[in-house]
């Protein structure tokens, strides 16, 4: 969760994650982004990112969200890791980890 101040535009967001299979590092099962504004908090983004199919060489990639022109106070993201590895995998059944590096506000 990050807050600014009132006169700050934030107009996206990229999210940078690390993926590493061989280390149960998986894409989320879901990412969302939320914004608030006074009181209440809108789900601006919901996104279910392609899951990986095999093990491949650890990598950078990078999700990213355009967000609300209208201003906002607070920006809120979740990502959501998968529940358990795929059958393919060799800790297939165990629990997998999302792992992020960088958080890139853009205005």
């Amino acid at each position: 969760m990050v807050k600014f101040p009132n006169d700050k535009k934030i107009s996206r967001i990229v999210l940078s994650l690390l993926y590493n299979e061989s280390a149960y590092i998986f894409p989320p099962s879901l990412a969302e982004i939320w914004v608030k504004k006074g009181d209440n908090w809108t789900l601006v983004e919901k996104e279910v990112p392609t899951q990986s199919e095999e093990i491949k060489l650890p990598r950078l990639e990078a999700l990213a969200f355009d967000l609300p022109k209208e201003s906002f106070e607070e920006i809120r993201v979740r990502l959501t890791p998968i529940s358990r590895l795929p059958k393919w995998h060799p800790g297939a059944g165990e629990k997998g980890w999302v792992f992020i590096d960088e958080v890139l506000l853009e205005e």
